[in-house]
């Protein structure tokens, strides 16, 4: 079947191919210009166990030891050492941190009773490594520092500079089928001299005639590539994520690099510098995938800008990187783990509790030049719908049951209310339709949504403002739970018969989520967002009094002093009549549609205990009247939230700046009754400059929305 799944590995351009037909010899000298004046000797092997097996065996003759210690970081592949297992070797594994550097504070001391006779330095995904601990003991116990800088592809600052020996592996980054480096320089802690490399070259010539058997390798290697090339490729089954080390004895490959990957390499390195400048991207676009894929599963980037080598992710426990690796592969993506620990460590995991959490926590995917993001959209697909069936969508039908849920939301807003929804119904005529959203049974999202059915055609049209109300916390997941709500809604519209969807989600302008947006088939309409401010309550009175702007606190002074009056009317009660006489008479005067009059009642009657409608009024005096009017203001109280609705003010009223008094005075009342949060009730661009300057002027922390988008079915 053909397919163009991503390879574990690059594949070799056709080009090269062709040419190596006609290419019948390359000097060893020839593939060394990538690491020119880092060395002083040079080795080519088939892979770097080679090197660090040839390394062993001449550090024996030289220091006539039957038994040397091998220092290892504990969190370091163990299929590098079953070479060195058949030498009398005893290993140490000592630990390193998070970034893969030794862990000072215990090797030193260790050093002083245990000394080695090699240090592996590793410089892992391509991050240099801190080596001035591990220079300092190599020269104080005589042992030679090995600098293992397989995850990269060349010499780079602060990776083969300090070693006695550095071993490279252009298998890992480049289209050849085999090829690992050892570099020997006289520079290192030991100061290796030229008699010493003498010796070196016996070994090497010894083990080249010991090991000079024929092998298939790089031809089976080049015709599964030929395949691959042309979309041939075996169907993608994934290992384990927690498997453990496989037996040394499963392993076998030649001593020498072939000839093939000696004629492939002539012309990979011409791209080094292509090959260099992808990674950097395709870390970036990998980043993207993954936050966007499992918002249950926060990977962060390891290490924290981009590597050399693969794209390496951190979860905060095993089952969440167990999750997404498995996913990814379901999906066709080539997820990797990395790497098989040494059972040493597997076996004892108390003394090498970080090494085990990393390798339990971490998934890693591939960045060479054969990964194609424009091919990765029908995986993504699969990906998102293998993240749906972890997530269903309940209907509720009752205010008791929605509320029980709702209570619990951290951060509320006005039109996801019960109460708002029933009185869109009463007023507007609208089908309210609430749902729970979970993921794998859990509580997630609630959504109101507003419906109206199209006669006859049994379809309708759907409307989400400012939705999902979130049940849990996103911490750093960047909105991914509501995204995958919102997912699982259009969903939930499509199987409804809802041919149009319009959503306002309660989601920040973030390009991430407008792309997540674009490709669940949202198109954003040209409107104005329903930004806003929220003022925090949390503070005594005389606090939220000082935080407020100067000029502001002036007015509202003033208006004291002029002995302006707040009536207060909770339910709105005994003064509806006039505060709709008021407010159309602004509607008229100032020109603004506004809210209905059939809303705004509706809301008075849809009132219940967890949802007021406040009515504050300022007059000249004890009497409410015609004469005496100065302004009204209207906020609603739901759960632990207020919202500034409506301020009206006449003549009089700013003169006696009747405005700052009223809001004061609801302030400190949602204060009094249980509000920790009060909303201004919009403050965005296209509020009018006089109100947007009068509301900032309570220095409320802003917050802005996404905007209005709409899907059609």
């Amino acid at each position: 079947m053909l397919n163009h799944r991503i390879t574990h590995s690059p594949l070799p351009k056709l080009l090269d191919l062709i040419r190596i037909l006609f290419d019948y010899g390359v000097q060893d000298s020839n593939l060394l210009h990538l690491w020119k004046g880092s060395y002083d000797f040079s080795f080519w092997f088939f892979r770097s166990a080679w090197s660090l097996y040839v390394i062993a065996i001449w550090r024996k003759q030289l220091s006539k030891r039957e038994k040397l210690t091998f220092w290892v970081p504990d969190y370091f592949c163990n299929e590098s050492l079953f070479l060195l297992r058949k030498l009398n070797v005893r290993f140490f594994f000592y630990p390193v941190d998070e970034n893969g550097c030794p862990s000072t504070t215990k090797i030193s001391e260790i050093a002083l009773e245990d000394k080695p006779d090699i240090f592996l330095l590793v410089h892992y995904f391509g991050q240099p490594a801190a080596s001035e601990e591990a220079v300092a003991i190599c020269k104080a116990s005589g042992a030679w520092l090995v600098e293992d800088a397989a995850h990269v592809l060349r010499p780079i600052p602060g990776v083969g500079q300090c070693g006695d020996c550095v071993i490279y592996s252009p298998h890992k980054h480049i289209a050849i089928p085999d090829g690992a480096l050892m570099l020997i320089r006289k520079e290192g802690p030991a100061g290796l001299e030229e008699g010493a490399v003498k010796i070196l070259d016996g070994i090497v010539a010894n083990l080249k005639r010991e090991h000079n058997k024929f092998s298939l390798h790089s031809i089976i290697w080049l015709l599964k590539r030929i395949l691959q090339k042309f979309g041939i490729r075996n169907k993608n089954i994934f290992l384990s994520f927690s498997r453990d080390a496989l037996p040394a004895e499963t392993f076998t490959f030649p001593f020498e690099m072939s000839f093939l990957a000696k004629r492939l390499m002539k012309y990979e390195q011409m791209r080094i510098n292509e090959i260099e400048k992808c990674r950097e991207e395709f870390t970036k676009n990998w980043k993207s995938v993954i936050e966007n894929m499992s918002a249950s599963a926060e990977g962060s980037l390891v290490p924290a800008n981009f590597s050399r080598y693969l794209a390496g992710f951190s979860f905060s426990d095993k089952a969440s990187a167990e999750k997404v690796y498995t996913d990814l592969n379901r999906s066709g993506l080539p997820a990797l783990t990395w790497p098989d620990l040494s059972p040493e460590v597997t076996c004892d995991p108390e003394n090498f509790k970080l090494a085990c959490h990393l390798r339990l926590t971490r998934l890693y995917l591939p960045i060479h030049r054969d990964v194609n993001f424009r091919s990765i959209g029908a995986s993504l697909k699969k990906i998102r719908k293998t993240i749906l069936a972890r997530w269903e969508i309940k209907r509720i039908e009752s205010q008791e049951i929605w509320e029980s849920y709702w209570l619990n939301c951290p951060n509320k807003n006005l039109t996801q209310t019960w109460e708002y929804g029933s009185s869109k119904a009463d007023a507007e005529s609208w089908n309210v339709v609430r749902f729970l959203v979970l993921e794998d049974g859990v509580p997630t999202a609630l959504f109101q949504v507003l419906v109206k059915k199209i006669p006859v055609f049994g379809i309708g049209v759907a409307r989400i403002n400012r939705g999902p109300l979130m049940l849990r916390g996103e911490g750093n997941f960047k909105n991914r739970l509501a995204l995958n709500a919102l997912m699982v809604m259009t969903r939930e519209s499509f199987r409804r018969r809802w041919w149009m969807l319009q959503v306002a989600p309660e989601l920040p302008p973030d390009n991430e989520i407008e792309t997540q947006l674009y490709q669940m088939g949202f198109r954003k309409r040209l409107n104005y967002p329903a930004d806003s401010a929220i003022l925090s309550l949390t503070d005594d009175e005389d606090k939220l009094l000082m935080k407020l702007d100067g000029k502001w606190r002036n007015c509202l002074r003033k208006g004291q002093k002029l002995q302006v009056k707040i009536h207060t009317d909770i339910g709105a009660n005994r003064h509806l009549d006039l505060l709709l006489q008021l407010y159309k008479e602004q509607q008229m005067s100032k020109g603004f549609d506004g809210m209905s009059e059939q809303m705004l009642i509706a809301l008075v009657n849809n009132q219940s205990t967890s949802f007021r409608f406040n009515l504050f009024l300022a007059s000249d005096s004890e009497i409410i009247s015609a004469t005496s009017i100065l302004g009204a203001l209207v906020t609603l109280q739901f759960g632990n939230t207020s919202e500034y609705l409506i301020g009206i003010t006449n003549e009089k009223g700013r003169i006696a700046q009747a405005n700052s008094v009223l809001l004061w005075d609801a302030i400190i009342h949602a204060k009094q009754n249980g509000s920790i949060r009060f909303d201004l009730g919009g403050l965005a661009e296209n509020t009018p400059k006089g109100i947007a300057n009068f509301k900032r002027g309570l220095n409320a922390e802003s917050y802005h929305l996404t905007g209005e988008w709409r899907k059609w079915f």
